[in-house]
């Protein structure tokens, strides 16, 4: 037989494919890598990066082939003279006795101590982040390095040596790597701040096989090289190493809320001493946890956590476990995780505490389903916190109400609230706009600071002592809060607690401004005093002193006039306290519409000629679209926001604004006209009788019943642009924001835009109206409108409601012709 010599020297190149090694992506398939042999031979070539092999080091072959830190076990081995130990036991650890160098996962390491390990010389950790405790473990042990470079990268881009108590990083780049912290535009930045980390340089792989989609998203060309986004975010120290903060892809939305599950593992191992280690994963909507050691306090930890942790990222589920699964490859198996809490048939089994009686369990478990809006199989364990899962103090009400009537005892809201955080409200006034790129920032923020630190009224902090709420007045002011980038959605549905948050918050990045503000400081009249005053600053004006502040207001304590209380007695007396449907949560939705150009323009000129504001005529619409299907006799009350300030009071900085019941049983026949002139006179009666909110509701003897409004079906509000100032800032576009739930059961808010476009958000309980049936009500509002401004006899308008047969579809995403969103 023929031996044909082959001249290996011509026939591999250095850019030849070496190997093909499959990413572990946990969100799609898996993604095909080819590895090059200059790649592999460029980051050998350091003595130390191959982890000091030499002829008579003998490594520990621990590595799945199906992993590509394998790799690194087996060629430098072989190609510098080294010895590589099999594992032919069952321990799969075994050959660990019998070598001088192991190459370890941290999921690994964590199984292991080296004191049973004394032959080891070094030990390299690979493929994960490394924690506190096993950096500390190991490095206190032997010589222990740390290394990083993902599969795409040809096994390594930097390593350093980790030492215990010490800062962990991955030191520095390998001497044929380049490593890039950039931000989202992919722009250099300074070391300290967080970036994508990016590496370049010969060990980069071509891309994905097979995948263009993929690789185009992740690997760039720059001028002689190829550049990787690696997918993990850190920063540059001072000193030119590198800190990782953990993957990009576990920053994950919960429930609207942005959470770093890397961050919350690490604050949940500081917060409670006897933990020594956790991995935490998402299931659907629900955060999960496993704990070491296994017999660790359940009920303990949770509570800690409640101190380390906002109460959105507290896990549902927590279950204490001798041994983390763990992949092939020796990372640690998310998979697993989530399979483990998907299938788990009774999640209750798990070591909580449980104190609810089995026949009363399943009712309080369907009733928190009912109040926090989850789905009838979301799991909910008798450890579970309401707030944790969403519970905010407004709904702590609706539960105790629910709890009330299910087991027909009375249970106060001080019974349902387990945390001793007290003030935290559900709505919140918000202003958010847009900064185009010429905006000076550094003028804007030094006039919202001014502002921010004149009204006294944004410092207080509110904390409950038995029955009584005491006030008092934080050190310091609140400044504004530069961020990278702002969730509105988020930022504006922030949860105060004001027993330790001052009751606002500005913040400012690139191309945002929010100011989110607890509703019990601002009303819309104090929102336009402070931009005006911002406004002011900007421009290089100067403000005059604060002469009179929220706290010499005594509007609430003026006596009540008799033939005021004659009024209110004529007008709501024998009406339901709380008309039906009645609610029970704060939830709800919004719907946005842009009524046609011809509304706006009728209704201004019916204005003009029959001197009726805008508002009245809203007032006649709606309450004859409420009308319908009812007695004729029967009135509507609907709710007008109530300004409730004098002269003095229009530039004081507060919360003045109240509701104010309107009673409208205008004849339901005869002219148009003069249904409009009875409701315009049943506003103006109820604005001459206007009486404190609170001294209306004891006159009548009426209780609170949260969410409830006494008396009101609906609340009406028009806004014209003529009478709301824009924040008047060069590069400042306002956008249309609102906060999630619904205040009122139903509360229709007309707004008028300088380009003569009307809009109608139309906020609704959705568990008492259906979305179809709000969208008949705008359609019907809008019929009214029209038949009121053309002259129409309410018979006539009556027969067009009648005649509706079909409504048109609801296109809200084109109504908005200003910068505006829908959160």
């Amino acid at each position: 037989m023929q031996v044909t010599e082959v001249d290996w020297h011509n026939s591999v190149r250095p850019e030849d494919n070496a190997y093909l090694c499959f990413t572990s992506e946990s969100t799609g398939l898996p993604k095909g890598v080819m590895g090059t042999y200059k790649g592999i031979v460029a980051f050998e070539n350091d003595y130390e990066a191959r982890m000091m092999v030499e002829p008579g080091r003998k490594v520990a072959q621990v590595m799945s082939p199906a992993f590509d830190s394998s790799i690194h076990e087996i060629f430098p081995t072989l190609s510098y003279g080294g010895t590589l130990v099999l594992n032919d036991s069952k321990d799969p650890f075994d050959n660990l006795k019998h070598a001088d160098v192991a190459l370890l996962t941290p999921s690994f390491a964590r199984m292991l101590d080296p004191i049973d390990y004394p032959n080891l010389r070094t030990v390299w950790l690979v493929g994960e982040p490394v924690t506190r405790e096993i950096a500390d473990t190991w490095a206190s042990a032997l010589p222990t390095y740390n290394i990083y470079g993902p599969t795409e990268t040809s096994i390594g881009a930097a390593y350093t040596r980790i030492y215990p108590g010490e800062a962990i990083t991955i030191g520095k780049p390998t001497q044929c790597a380049q490593i890039y912290i950039l931000d989202d535009r992919r722009n250099l930045i300074f070391p300290g701040m967080i970036g994508d980390v990016y590496i370049a340089g010969i060990q980069v792989s071509r891309g994905y096989v097979g995948r263009p989609d993929k690789t185009e998203a992740s690997f760039f060309i720059i001028p002689g090289q190829m550049m990787y986004k690696t997918g993990d975010r850190g920063y540059w120290t001072t000193s030119g190493d590198v800190v990782l903060l953990g993957r990009a892809d576990r920053q994950i939305k919960l429930r609207g809320f942005r959470l770093d599950l890397n961050d919350l593992e690490i604050r949940m191992v500081q917060g409670y001493s006897s933990v020594t280690a956790v991995v935490l994963a998402r299931v659907n909507d629900t955060l999960v946890v496993l704990v070491q050691p296994m017999d660790i306090n359940i009920d303990d930890f949770r509570a800690k956590l409640r101190d380390v942790l906002p109460s959105y990222a507290i896990p549902s589920l927590v279950k204490g476990v001798s041994e983390f699964p763990v992949a092939r490859s020796g990372k640690t198996d998310y998979a697993a995780i989530v399979d483990m809490f998907a299938s788990c048939s009774d999640q209750h089994t798990w070591p909580m505490a449980s104190s609810y009686l089995q026949d009363s369990r399943s009712k309080i478990i369907d009733i928190w389903r009912t109040v926090l809006k989850l789905d009838i199989n979301h799991p909910i364990g008798d450890n579970d916190h309401f707030v944790d899962m969403g519970g905010h103090s407004l709904e702590q009400l609706a539960l105790a109400s629910r709890l009330s009537s299910a087991f027909s005892k009375e249970i106060r809201a001080r019974q349902v609230i387990d945390s001793p955080r007290q003030g935290s409200t559900a709505f919140n006034v918000n202003y958010v706009c847009h900064l185009d790129r010429g905006v000076d920032v550094v003028n804007l923020t030094e006039a919202w600071n001014t502002v921010l630190a004149r009204h006294d009224i944004f410092r207080p902090l509110y904390c409950a002592q038995g029955s009584q709420l005491i006030r008092t007045m934080s050190s310091s002011c609140p400044k504004v809060r530069y961020v990278s980038d702002i969730d509105i959605q988020q930022s504006i549905n922030y949860e105060f607690d004001l027993s330790k948050d001052v009751p606002i918050r500005v913040y400012l990045s690139l191309d945002l401004l929010v100011l989110v503000a607890s509703y019990i400081i601002l009303d819309l009249i104090s929102l336009q005093t402070v931009l005006r005053e911002v406004e002011l600053v900007v421009k290089g004006g100067s403000l005059p002193p604060v002469t009179r502040r929220y706290s010499d207001i005594t509007c609430w304590n003026r006596a009540v006039a008799s033939d005021d209380l004659n009024f209110w007695n004529s007008s709501l007396r024998g009406l339901p306290a709380y008309p039906t449907p009645k609610r029970t949560t704060f939830h709800g939705a919004s719907r946005v519409y842009k009524l046609p150009e011809d509304v706006m323009s009728s209704m201004t000129e019916y204005s003009v000629r029959y001197g009726v504001t805008f508002h009245q005529l809203c007032l006649a619409a709606i309450s004859h679209c409420l009308r319908q299907n009812r007695p004729s006799d029967q009135p509507v009350v609907l709710g007008a926001p109530f300004l409730n300030r004098g002269l003095d009071d229009l530039d004081v900085v507060g919360l003045f604004l109240e509701t104010l019941p309107i009673r409208v049983d205008a004849p339901s026949n005869g002219p148009g006209l003069t249904y409009v002139r009875d409701t315009q006179q049943s506003s103006r009666d109820s604005l001459n009788h206007s009486i404190p909110w609170h001294a209306l509701l004891d006159h009548f003897d009426v209780h609170g019943d949260h969410p409830n409004i006494p008396f009101i079906e609906a609340i009406v509000t028009f806004h014209d642009h003529r009478a709301v100032r824009d924040f008047d800032v060069p590069g400042v576009a306002p956008l249309r924001t609102w906060c999630q739930g619904a205040k009122f059961n139903l509360m229709m808010e007309f707004c008028a835009q300088e380009d003569g476009s009307l809009f109608l958000r139309i906020e609704f309980d959705d568990l008492n109206y259906e979305t179809i049936k709000i969208d008949t009500v705008q359609h019907s509002i809008m019929l009214a409108l029209m038949g009121l401004t053309k002259g129409l006899d309410i018979a006539g308008i009556q027969t067009e409601l009648d005649n509706v047969s079909e409504i048109p579809p609801y296109i809200g995403a084109q109504y908005f012709t200003t910068p505006s969103l829908d959160v």
